[in-house]
């Protein structure tokens, strides 16, 4: 309970400071950013978020909670492994 308390609290400081950012540089989009949408915890930046908060933690079963958390297969989660690499390395 603890450890999903601290990834709750990671995942909303971050898209709390991202509407936070979007609210100022966006002023004719401010009704978009007065509510959370699923799709912004979906989104894939989130989910590198998770991934990095477990290797930083040291969470030993991080593959098998992340497949949990982001509803996703060994294919699927090797994948998203490949593409968080090709996007924080290109």
């Amino acid at each position: 309970m603890e450890l999903l308390n601290e990834i709750i609290l990671k995942v909303t400081d971050r898209i709390y400071s991202d509407y936070k950012r979007f609210w100022k540089q966006c002023p004719k989009s401010r009704k978009r950013y007065s509510t959370l949408k699923m799709d912004d915890i979906e989104n894939p930046y989130i989910h590198f978020l998770i991934t990095d908060f477990f290797d930083e933690e040291n969470i030993a079963e991080s593959r098998n909670l992340s497949k949990i958390l982001f509803k996703m297969n060994e294919e699927e989660f090797d994948k998203h492994l490949e593409y968080k690499n090709w996007y924080e390395t290109k």
